[in-house]
């Protein structure tokens, strides 16, 4: 079924001019949309061999540089187990890992 997190951030300073702002997602399972500010930002479907893989959703030009923004993600299992169970974070690298 569904699960629904919710959370809020601010940009730390030294991020607000870099491109591209990402939040990676270490582990979610299995298929996932994130909105950003009541936006979607971008969604990721996994088959059954990338179950847990990490990856990368782009929030540039969503986000408000000095003021909090609110992530909100839906996660579909299409099973019995699912939902975020490794951390979030933002990025400003593509590809970055722990």
């Amino acid at each position: 079924g569904n699960a629904w997190y919710r959370t809020s951030f601010t940009v730390p300073a030294e991020a607000r001019d870099k491109t591209p702002l990402l939040l990676y997602f270490a582990g979610v399972r299995l298929n996932a949309w994130v909105y950003v500010n009541g936006k979607l930002a971008g969604s990721q479907t996994r088959g059954v061999l990338e179950r847990g893989q990490p990856f990368t959703i782009p929030i540039d030009g969503l986000v408000r540089p000095n003021g909090v923004n609110t992530v909100v993600v839906r996660v579909d299992s299409e099973d019995y187990f699912g939902g975020i169970y490794q951390p979030v974070w933002l990025t400003t690298k593509k590809g970055v890992s722990g």
